[in-house]
């Protein structure tokens, strides 16, 4: 019987200590607040970025070095952006317009029409 009390006890501060964890990586990535709820860090969409680039290299069976030929960007910028997440603006753009996804960007810095509806939604002055 106290095998098993110390075991759970043992269990349940395992289950603590990966939920900390887990909350440690959340705060990192998605610390900084937006108006209306949590964004991630630049860091970590850098980072998401690359891991889809590399996805998309490894999904049509290209090496970093035929990437970075077909595409001109060079095997160092390529190398360091799926290791770091950190590329030139123009890397990107040529990676994107190689992967056909160019058009993706046009929805940057977009300027929303309907925001002050949005803002109305969450302004104290409506409740």
């Amino acid at each position: 019987m106290e095998i098993f009390r110390r075991s759970s006890i043992v269990n349940v501060y395992n289950i603590l200590s990966n939920f900390a964890n887990i909350c440690y990586i959340c705060i990192i990535y998605y610390l900084p607040m937006s108006k209306y709820g949590v964004i991630k860090s630049p860091a970590a969409v850098m980072k998401e970025l690359a891991v889809k680039t590399q996805q998309l290299r490894k999904k049509n069976d290209i090496s970093q070095l035929e990437l970075s030929k077909r595409s001109g960007v060079s095997f160092g910028s390529l190398k360091r952006f799926e290791t770091s997440g950190q590329i030139s603006l123009e890397s990107l753009l040529k990676l994107a317009y190689f992967f056909n996804r160019l058009g993706d960007f046009t929805q940057i810095f977009q300027i929303d029409a309907d925001l002050e509806k949005v803002e109305k939604l969450f302004s104290s002055k409506t409740r």
